[in-house]
């Protein structure tokens, strides 16, 4: 109550304010005119001069919130940018990945994400997987299911031990061309805003049209792109 009872007086006040100064403007220059020091057509040139300079700065001040968020957000963006990890993805003394055969060791892994490093998820943790072999990782949340996966990604280094890819520890390893070699799909995927063809072949840029169909027939996507398709040239009647 007492909030609007203000915002009530403030209003007003501004009106007045702004009313008020429009009539001491036209008497002024009505005193003005009447002694010859200036004319109707310059009084009312300056009044529409003023007016339309006063509208755009109060509209112009409207805008400060959304400007110091707008600069929050970029310093942001920008802190981010400006960031530089420990893990180089285009390190050019690593080794280039040619071929994966898809042996995987985890050897005495120890743990702990960086913002929760009095947290170990993993304490000695070893783990083989052979070439061709499926795995199933089961378990509750925060037990480390997804950990093993940013592990292999290299999305962070263990803290002790190693992660062995082929024989050798992903950290002599360049990590993009590593990568290329490596297909993730999440409980709960982001598509980027283009077409599934651009999506399916965001990680390799040259990849030909058989490579993108390969990829989404193993993702168990191809029948389904297919069905779309066709759908939507039914629906468009071409």
């Amino acid at each position: 109550m007492v909030r609007s009872q203000v915002a009530g007086l403030g209003l007003g006040a501004a009106t007045f304010c702004l009313y008020a100064s429009f009539g001491l403007y036209f008497w002024y220059g009505g005193f003005l005119a009447s002694k010859g020091q200036a004319t109707l057509t310059q009084v009312l040139k300056v009044f529409l001069v003023i007016v339309s300079s006063v509208r755009v700065l109060a509209e112009a001040g409207t805008l400060t919130p959304d400007v110091a968020k707008g600069a929050a957000a970029a310093a942001s963006v920008f802190e981010i940018l400006d960031h530089r990890t420990k893990i180089d993805a285009n390190n050019p003394k690593a080794e280039k990945v040619e071929k994966v055969d898809g042996n995987i060791e985890f050897l005495n892994v120890q743990f702990a994400y960086p913002s929760r490093p009095d947290v170990m998820v993993f304490k000695n943790f070893s783990l083989k997987v052979d070439v061709g072999s499926t795995v199933a990782m089961v378990g509750q949340s925060g037990s480390g299911k997804s950990t093993i996966i940013g592990l292999i990604e290299r999305f962070y280094d263990p803290l002790q031990g190693s992660v062995i890819i082929d024989g050798k520890d992903i950290r002599n390893l360049h990590l993009q061309s590593l990568r290329q070699h490596i297909g993730l799909v999440s409980q709960e995927p982001t598509l980027f805003a283009c077409s599934l063809r651009e999506n399916i072949a965001y990680g390799k840029k040259d990849a030909t049209e058989a490579e993108i169909v390969e990829a989404a027939r193993a993702a168990n996507a191809h029948n389904f792109i297919r069905l779309v398709n066709t759908a939507s040239l039914l629906y468009h009647g071409t």
